[in-house]
C-alpha cells in the first residue's frame, strides 16, 4: 500500500493545529529541546481518600446507566454523606 505524501505550509498547518505561525516556527526551533523532554509519568495529582472516589465513580456510573443527569452537587451531598458515616471517629 502507497502512502501519498502531502506538503503542507506553514501557515496551513499551524491553521489546522489552531496555533499562530509564531509558535509553530518557534515548535519548529527547539524540536529537538522539546522531543528530549522528560514527561511526567503521574498527573500530579493524588487522591486523599481513594474509597471516596471509588464509591462515588461506581454510583455515578449506575445513574448514567439510568439516564440521571447529576451535577456538582450530588457530589457534594453524597460524599459527604459517605465519608460521615465511614469515618465519623475522624469528625
Amino acid at each position: 500500500m502507497e502512502v501519498s505524501k502531502v506538503s503542507l505550509t506553514k501557515y496551513a498547518v499551524a491553521k489546522r493545529l489552531q496555533i499562530s505561525q509564531k509558535i509553530l516556527r518557534d515548535w519548529i526551533a527547539k524540536e529537538s529541546e522539546i522531543g528530549n523532554q522528560r514527561r511526567k509519568i503521574t498527573t500530579g495529582r493524588q487522591t486523599s481518600c481513594p474509597e471516596l472516589e471509588e464509591y462515588l465513580h461506581d454510583n455515578l456510573l449506575i445513574l448514567r446507566t439510568q439516564g440521571v443527569k447529576v451535577k456538582w452537587v450530588w457530589f457534594l451531598a453524597k460524599g459527604k454523606k459517605w465519608y460521615e458515616e465511614q469515618f465519623s471517629e475522624r469528625l
